[in-house]
């Protein structure tokens, strides 16, 4: 980036919201805490530039389009493995939002709007008292996040939807700086033809969300939980396609654990050895929880669960929450680290098999390199299953990488022979290659073809895709 453009960079924010950082190949989110890439940096700092609006997102973003100099906007998140390059070059310009943290709550309208800034955790706090509450998805990520990958996380995408089905409408900056509004403001979608799909899920190719409308969803009356452990994950497998097959109330939660997972967690002081799964649920009529919540019990109980924790205090559930998430915290103290997290999302008739052929593909990695550590966990409320693998903090950069890149081609391999999705992480660019096999040729040069008619120049986020 040339002085002079910096220049005029500061001149639209104010010389002090814009600072140097190192560049660091490997994306870092309390991850990879140890694991040295090689240095390709030579002498350049990417320039962070904060920002505070979309006037000033536009501004920018006709200025870089005149000097025909590359911009990198994060939305949000993108759960990059070891092995995928930072998606943006050393000398790259990168805006930061973290500024647009706005919350305004219409509930006359019954719609709220949010900075991109926003997490689901605050907003929810932010609502409360006025009665709304939205479904756990991901936390801490953003709501810019949330919208711009459309990454379901722990939600129940069949009962409770993905994040763009909440959305009603967005403010966005386009790669070449005009200012667009889409949607409503309204609690019925437009019919036709409707850009605001095209930003959800769009991973910030097409344009900046700068504000989100939201319909606001009430809070259930009551929430039950439980715990169930089974022996095996083939048994999980069988209740869970029960669920749905026999019409079961759908949960608002339910994600599953191997056993390795419950040992290597805090979860182990509180189950029982074996597989695990947790349930959620809630309900508006008196009772209504807790009738769903023993109607699913009622099938885990059909298929050999070998015990069941009902749990009933909402601080209690909090606490198991948080240990569900422990590994991640507890690596660095084990001399361990994160090597990556893959995601399939199974059709629903072939969940055993599909678990059976996760289990022996991770097994035989672990096998393979002894000092490896796997475990499979998921949002099986959505069909998803996340293969991790752990590694001591001592691998080299080039051996992470190396072993990253055979699970994952392995991975890609099992999610085509059961025309798996991926519903979290983002496609661009960790599943690109899964994508471009899945899709075909056909449909990548067509996503290709529709950046380049908001994005002439390839200005925005150019290296992701």
């Amino acid at each position: 980036m040339s002085h002079e453009l910096l220049s005029e960079i500061k001149n639209i924010t104010g010389p002090e919201n814009i600072y140097e950082i190192p560049y660091d190949p490997i994306m870092r989110r309390g991850i990879y805490i140890t694991t040295e890439a090689p240095d390709i940096s030579e002498t350049a700092r990417p320039k962070v530039v904060l920002v505070d609006s979309a006037q000033q997102i536009s501004r920018i973003l006709k200025l870089v389009n005149e000097r025909r100099e590359p911009i990198v906007v994060r939305q949000g998140t993108g759960c990059l493995s070891v092995d995928v390059p930072k998606p943006f070059k050393p000398e790259s310009i990168l805006v930061d939002l973290r500024r647009m943290n706005w919350i305004r709550p219409y509930p006359e309208s019954c719609y709220v709007e949010v900075g991109p800034a926003i997490s689901l955790s605050k907003l929810n706090a932010h609502l409360a008292p006025l009665g709304y509450e939205y479904p756990i998805s991901v936390d801490p990520i953003t709501l810019g996040g949330l919208v711009s990958i459309n990454i379901s996380g722990h939600l129940v995408d069949p009962g409770y939807g993905k994040p763009g089905d909440y959305v009603l409408g967005l403010e966005v900056v386009l790669p070449t700086g005009e200012i667009i509004n889409t949607g409503t403001k309204t609690l019925r979608r437009h019919v036709g033809f409707d850009l605001t799909r095209l930003f959800i899920g769009g991973q910030a190719l097409f344009g900046v969300i700068t504000n989100i409308r939201l319909r606001l969803v009430p809070k259930p009356a009551e929430k039950a939980y439980a715990l169930v452990t089974f022996g095996t994950i083939d048994d999980i497998m069988k209740a869970v396609n029960r669920f749905y097959v026999e019409k079961k109330p759908y949960a608002r939660i339910l994600e599953f654990t191997d056993e390795n997972y419950v040992k290597f967690s805090l979860l182990g002081r509180i189950v029982p050895r074996g597989s695990l799964l947790m349930i959620g649920t809630d309900g508006d009529a008196p009772g209504e929880a807790r009738w769903k919540l023993d109607n699913l019990l009622e099938t885990c109980k059909e298929e050999n669960a070998k015990d069941v924790k009902i749990v009933e205090d909402e601080r209690e559930w909090g606490k198991i929450w948080e240990a569900r998430a422990s590994p991640w915290i507890m690596f660095e103290e084990r001399g361990l680290q994160n090597l990556g997290s893959e995601v399939l999302d199974i059709p629903l008739p072939r969940l055993q098999e599909a678990a059976r052929d996760l289990a022996e593909m991770m097994e035989r990695y672990i096998q393979r390199y002894k000092d490896l550590v796997g475990f499979l966990y998921g949002h099986i409320g959505a069909l998803s299953f996340h293969p991790n693998f752990v590694c001591p903090i001592d691998w080299s950069y080039e051996r992470c990488v190396e072993v990253m890149r055979r699970i994952r081609e392995d991975v890609i391999n099992i999610k085509l022979k059961y025309e798996a999705g991926t519903g979290d992480q983002g496609i661009f660019p960790e599943h690109k290659e899964w994508f471009r096999k899945a899709y075909g040729e056909t449909y990548y040069k067509l996503v290709k073809k529709i950046k380049k008619v908001f994005d002439p120049y390839g200005i925005l986020n150019t290296e992701r895709i």
